[in-house]
């Protein structure tokens, strides 16, 4: 199903944030527009394709001329110098968005320390989805925007703890880079990552 909802864009010095307004603000961001726009309609795909599988009722999108952008910019974003900030409708297909999801995963064997399984039993977390999210911290690293950037939208999407005990990804591989080589390890077999598209 296709569903449209109306995105703050703000640009900054190392690309652009962007916020859904209708959707308690979750956020993304890009290093230009091509990207943020990508990112977006990943991040409300995603979204959606969640509270529809919770069962929860999606609100109504907003027309982008009752949105107040100047009020959001004022009361959420005081601190982040910004040169540019618009609205601007995005669209996705959860079907579609979906298929894609579950059509591009793959098996693979890794073997991870005991103690890192340990942490994510006793923090509930799913692996699948540390092993997901810290690769690809880690491959987009460098073509991430800046720390000011990174932590706007924490602040925004507090909620979320990718990293378990850890704060991120870095301070994860600190933390095996500075056990023995020699500790024990304990196969995982049939690990599922979902690529990104």
């Amino acid at each position: 199903m296709r569903y449209s909802y109306p995105a703050y864009f703000i640009k900054e010095e190392s690309g652009y944030l962007v916020f859904f307004p209708d959707l308690d603000n979750i956020a993304t961001c890009g290093c230009n527009f091509a990207q943020a726009t990508h990112m977006a309609m990943d991040c409300l795909a995603l979204y959606l394709c969640s509270c529809l599988e919770d069962g929860k009722t999606l609100p109504p999108p907003s027309p982008i001329k009752s949105l107040h952008l100047s009020d959001f910019l004022q009361n959420e974003l005081n601190d982040i110098p910004y040169s540019d900030a618009f609205c601007q409708m995005i669209c996705v297909d959860t079907d579609e968005y979906e298929q894609a999801l579950h059509a591009g995963t793959a098996q693979v064997l890794v073997e991870l320390p005991d103690f890192l399984l340990r942490e994510i039993d006793d923090n509930n977390l799913d692996l699948n989805e540390q092993i997901f999210f810290a690769l690809e911290e880690r491959l987009y690293k460098n073509k991430s925007p800046n720390a000011q950037t990174l932590a706007a939208i924490e602040d925004v999407n507090n909620n979320r703890n990718l990293f378990g005990p850890f704060k991120n990804v870095e301070d994860m591989m600190n933390e095996l880079n500075g056990r023995s080589s020699h500790m024990e390890t304990t196969e995982i077999k049939d690990i599922k990552l979902s690529p990104k598209k």
